[in-house]
């Protein structure tokens, strides 16, 4: 693979050959800086943006609009349908799921509130909420039962103790 890469004002990448495949990628940005426009072998991919934000791309006469939640973008709109990702406790996105897929499953499943109480106790522990308060706001009387049943260790909180751990032992 053989690349070369073209360098605009900012350190805005403006184009890329790919000599090899014969390929060529050319991007526009606007004043800020953000991306308003990439064309790939004389397709054009314009964005549309809100501030910051791209809130649409036209390909062609192909237009896809995205949606955004607190976390960033969680799903789009495509030929009229839309899509939404999926994501774990992390934010890594999953997999795309069309609404269809969605809505059926949410009408089918049974909603466990237990589910809820663990899932927002384990989430105010890896935010480093004290447990004494996370005991309290469930209503526990046994701080006990709180960690025991309420608190999973999610990822964030076991790369916590992992560099703790490794701070210590230096």
């Amino acid at each position: 693979m053989n690349y070369i890469l073209q360098w605009g004002h900012v350190s805005n990448l403006i184009a890329i050959t790919d000599d090899d495949a014969g390929k060529r990628y050319t991007y526009k940005y606007n004043d800020q800086g953000i991306r308003t426009e990439k064309v790939v072998n004389g397709v054009v991919h314009k964005y549309y943006l809100q501030g910051e934000q791209i809130i649409a791309e036209k390909i062609g006469s192909t237009l896809i609009k995205f949606y955004y939640d607190a976390t960033g973008i969680c799903g789009f709109n495509y030929n009229g349908s839309d899509y939404y990702n999926l994501k774990n406790i992390q934010g890594d996105i999953l997999r795309m799921q069309h609404v269809s897929r969605i809505v059926k499953k949410e009408i089918t499943t049974e909603f466990d509130f237990h589910s809820l109480r663990k899932t927002h106790a384990s989430m105010l522990a890896e935010m480093g909420v004290e447990q004494k308060y996370i005991q309290t706001r469930l209503g526990h009387a046994d701080l006990d039962m709180t960690i025991d049943v309420y608190e999973c260790t999610t990822d964030i909180m076991g790369e916590r103790g992992r560099s703790a751990l490794n701070k210590l032992f230096r």
